[in-house]
């Protein structure tokens, strides 16, 4: 039994080339399926981060609406906590503002009088 060398040669360089063949039909068909994971992951992850926004956005809206009708009712309330202050000091003031406009004419009186007694001293001094 003698070996042909040349044969032998020529069969392991067709079979190291088909194993090449097949490794790369494989690499090419595992690189497409990662593909496809990764883009649907991309998709999934996408859609998720949109619904999120949306959800957070929504969110964000509600608390500003609270918070306005919230504020709303506090001003509401503090109207009408402040209301009877203000009518009350209202009353204490108009009489005050009242008495204080006739304190000009008072002090005119008060020249007046003074006056009149400066010049009864002056002329009985005279």
């Amino acid at each position: 039994m003698s070996i042909d060398v040349t044969k032998t040669a020529k069969d392991a360089g067709y079979v190291t080339v088909g194993i090449g063949v097949i490794a790369a039909q494989r690499t090419q068909l595992r690189r497409r399926e990662l593909q496809r994971k990764v883009g649907d992951q991309v998709r999934e992850t996408r859609f998720r981060v949109k619904g999120q926004a949306n959800d957070l956005r929504t969110r964000a809206i509600e608390t500003a609406q609270e918070l306005q009708d919230s504020l709303a009712g506090s001003t509401t309330d503090l109207f009408d906590r402040a209301q009877p202050l203000v009518d009350e000091l209202r009353l204490r003031v108009e009489p005050l503002a009242a008495q204080l406009q006739a304190v000009p004419d008072q002090l005119s009186k008060a020249i007046e009088t003074g006056r009149d007694r400066v010049q009864q001293i002056l002329a009985r001094a005279a």
